[in-house]
């Protein structure tokens, strides 16, 4: 039962309780009634869109990550655990590793990330191997303790371990000896809820922004310690004391089933933005995206319809220098072309992506 009830969990939020100080002293960020999309799409220069040359043996599944790598495109497909590599123009030029148990194998994909021109993904259950962009395997080691995500820095690693039982730390740091330091206690006996979404990202400062279950802050990871980066009020979404009071893992289950309530589901930044995608969840299962966009001392709250097939809600990955990348699904394109459509600055690109059936990189650069 615990299981029906997770993936029920896990189809809602598609659409803390923690001990840390704040490190950068912002105020709380009250997220808005989401206004239309134009108010995001007036902030946007120009959209570039990139078909990628899919073929059968090298087929993106639904909800792929991507990364930029160079000048060339990393696309993550955690589902049927692939990683493929695409040039700026969409041309498919290599895969990274495999599936399997053997060396420079990954049984499932936990997450990926960039460093250096060099690929390092992090698998279950617990290796951690890095690649050149070729392909080729640099170095590989596995973790006796390892959560849900990884994440090199500084010269250890970080994992996540989310609300696995009380008495346990959410997060840990494991240094280049093995040594651990936790971080995030658990006091709550709640449901264990994983999403399937990066935990870990770079801020723009070079250190981590750290995603963590039901909190409604995003943590940073610097200098050896871990605290509130940017702390958000979701209003009636707000999962109340209740859910963390329950001590049971069926009762706090059966509240998310019951209540509105929101999960933060991905965080990117560079230098100058900032973009968040808060899961929104309605009793009965209905599932809405609101976005936060940062930019300019100001944040502006939007939606692009609801979780769908026929909107085109759910395409940002990445921030990168002032350009925001996109992974378009093909279902998604024309919903995605109508709403872009005076910024693509090669609408001809729009119909090739729809007579080759395939995915698109969208490259949106803002003011």
């Amino acid at each position: 039962m615990v299981h029906n009830v997770k993936c029920q969990l896990f189809a809602a939020a598609l659409m803390v309780c923690a001990c840390a100080q704040k490190q950068d002293g912002n105020d709380i960020i009250v997220m808005q009634d989401a206004g239309p999309a134009s108010d995001f799409v007036s902030q946007v220069q120009s959209v570039r869109l990139i078909p990628l040359d899919e073929t059968d043996s090298h087929l993106l599944g639904s909800n792929a990550e991507m990364y930029p790598l160079g000048q060339d495109y990393l696309l993550v497909d955690k589902q049927n655990a692939n990683i493929f590599r695409f040039s700026e123009n969409g041309d498919f030029i290599n895969s990274i590793g495999r599936k399997g148990n053997g060396p420079g194998e990954f049984a499932g994909i936990s997450n990926v990330q960039i460093s250096d021109g060099n690929v390092t993904v992090f698998s279950f259950p617990g290796n951690k191997t890095t690649y050149d962009a070729d392909g080729g395997v640099l170095s590989e080691e596995t973790y006796e303790r390892f959560g849900s995500a990884g994440y090199a820095y500084d010269g250890g690693m970080l994992t996540y371990f989310g609300y696995v039982g009380t008495g346990r730390d959410r997060l840990e740091f494991i240094d280049s000896s093995r040594k651990t330091k936790g971080f995030l206690p658990t006091t709550s006996d709640v449901i264990n809820l994983s999403l399937g979404n990066d935990i870990f990202s770079a801020s723009s400062d070079g250190n981590v922004c750290i995603l963590d279950s039901y909190a409604s802050e995003i943590y940073k990871f610097k200098d050896g310690a871990c605290g509130t980066y940017l702390d958000f009020d979701f209003g009636k979404y707000s999962i109340n004391d209740q859910f963390f009071d329950s001590g049971d893992v069926m009762k706090s289950a059966e509240y998310l089933m019951n209540s509105p309530y929101a999960l933060i589901y991905r965080y990117t930044e560079d230098r100058s933005h900032k973009l968040v995608q808060v899961n929104l969840s309605e009793p009965g299962g209905k599932g809405l995206i609101r976005y936060g966009y940062y930019s300019d001392g100001e944040w502006t709250w939007f939606s692009l319809g609801e979780y769908d097939s026929q909107s085109a809600s759910g395409p940002f990955r990445y921030f990168n220098d002032g350009r925001l990348y996109c992974v378009v699904e093909p279902e998604k394109i024309d919903a995605f072309a109508a709403l872009f459509m005076d910024k693509i600055t090669d609408r001809s690109a729009v119909e090739k992506a729809k007579s080759k059936d395939s995915h698109v990189i969208a490259e949106i650069v803002l003011d």
